[in-house]
């Protein structure tokens, strides 16, 4: 409620929203699918961790690329359990 909370605030102080979907939790599982749902209707721009870090770097040939690559392969374990997770509690 926390995130659905502060993008509803940030759009109406008409920022671009974008919520990182795989950093998204509830103490009630069931809440995090509604919430993005809510989002995506509202306007957020709902994305991935490692969607977000390639669409920031937008050009491989930038040398922060190869730092960013390290910390998608360091993280890549953790994030497809979260997405796992995210995608079995939204069916």
């Amino acid at each position: 409620m926390c995130v659905l909370q502060t993008c509803l605030d940030l759009l109406k102080a008409d920022f671009e929203v974008y919520a990182i979907s795989d950093g998204i939790s509830s103490c009630n599982k069931e809440e995090v699918p509604i919430a993005i749902a809510r989002m995506r209707q509202e306007g957020v721009k709902v994305t991935t961790s490692e969607s977000w870090l390639y669409e920031v770097i937008a050009d491989s040939s930038k040398p922060e690329f190869r730092e960013v690559l390290k910390v998608v392969k360091a993280t890549k374990d953790s994030t497809r359990e979260a997405l796992g997770r995210l995608c079995k509690s939204s069916l």
